[in-house]
């Protein structure tokens, strides 16, 4: 059998050889099939234009788009959300506002909360009755280092004296492992307990499907995206497969976060309201005590005092048949 002559390439002007050429131009016809099936997805497929336009610039070096595809499959693998958002009612078409600043003489509160390797802060301030978030902080260190840091560039940023306030579990601890109170006292500032994150949960709720002024009666700063972030949809609860939703919160920042925001809340609420107190005197002993039934306690609204015994005596003379709480009655005659 003969052996067939071997073609020799031929050669071009240029330079180089076809045969040689081939591979390069087939992977670049190649390449630029893939550059058009990305464009392609990334017009069609929202989330992978919303993960493109918001990736760090290092994030395109190499093939970004099979990872973002990844994703995309993986997301739709999942199922629906997997985690249900506490606030549902938050609404960024109303409750984000452009720029807030702090306004009048309210005192400028900043809500602090930590875990061993995580602290974060949110400053609100009360205007009037509506409550405006002005700014968060998050830092991933210990309160011993983040707390001195956050105080100082809070204070920078608004230009007011700032008013400490965290959630009750960082107090009555002697043996604390997270240490936030004692990060406040050495830099020679007070910090207050707050409230039951439950109650306060009810209450931020209540701000907002309530307006003051023809505006609503929360507004998140825009410069705050940790809170935004957290009270949209990364303060949740988890879903598991079977679709029981869990009792608490996931962990993370924005957890800590907006705990941090509800337990001021309740401390809020808590100082500014005024519940009106049901006072009845038992008959027998004479003794005031409150009680939850009104009607008691109006029965007995106008009688005297135990300490004003005197004042039930009617004068010397003629017995009057007038009730004692009637304008008319001798008691009320004597001077």
């Amino acid at each position: 059998m003969l052996d067939r002559p071997r073609l020799r390439p031929r050669a071009r002007a240029g330079g180089g050889s076809e045969c040689l050429r081939a591979p390069a131009k087939r992977a670049q016809r190649q390449r630029e099939r893939d550059g058009e099936a990305d464009a392609l997805m990334v017009q069609a497929c929202p989330y992978v234009r919303w993960r493109r336009m918001t990736a760090a610039p290092s994030a395109h070096a190499g093939a970004p788009m099979p990872a973002l595809i990844a994703e995309l499959v993986g997301a739709l693998s999942a199922g629906p959300d997997r985690r249900q958002p506490i606030y549902e009612d938050f609404s960024s078409m109303q409750h984000v506002a452009a720029e807030l600043a702090p306004h009048g003489s309210s005192p400028v509160v900043l809500c602090l909360n930590a875990t061993r390797s995580l602290t974060a802060a949110v400053a609100v301030q009360f205007v009037g009755k509506a409550l405006h978030v002005l700014a968060d902080h998050v830092r991933e260190a210990d309160p011993g280092v983040a707390v001195p840091e956050i105080v100082r560039d809070a204070g920078l940023e608004l230009g007011r004296k700032l008013v400490l306030v965290a959630p009750r579990p960082h107090f009555g601890n002697r043996y604390d492992p997270v240490g936030l109170a004692g990060a406040v006292h050495r830099i020679q500032m007070q910090v207050s307990a707050g409230g039951d994150i439950e109650r306060g949960r009810a209450e931020l709720r209540k701000l907002m499907q309530q307006q003051t002024r023809e505006a609503p009666a929360l507004q998140v700063s825009s410069t705050a995206r940790w809170t935004l972030n957290g009270l949209a949809a990364g303060y949740a609860r988890p879903v598991n497969r079977q679709g029981t939703v869990a009792d608490e919160p996931a962990d993370g920042v924005h957890r800590l976060l907006v705990e941090a925001l509800e337990s001021f809340m309740a401390s809020a609420q808590v100082a500014g309201e005024e519940e009106p107190k049901n006072w009845a005197i038992d008959e027998r002993s004479g003794r005031h005590y409150q009680t939850i039934n009104p009607g008691a306690a109006n029965a007995v609204r106008n009688q005297p005092l135990k300490s004003e015994w005197w004042r039930d005596m009617d004068p010397p003379g003629p017995k009057s048949i007038l009730p004692y709480d009637h304008p008319n009655h001798p008691s009320k005659r004597r001077r």
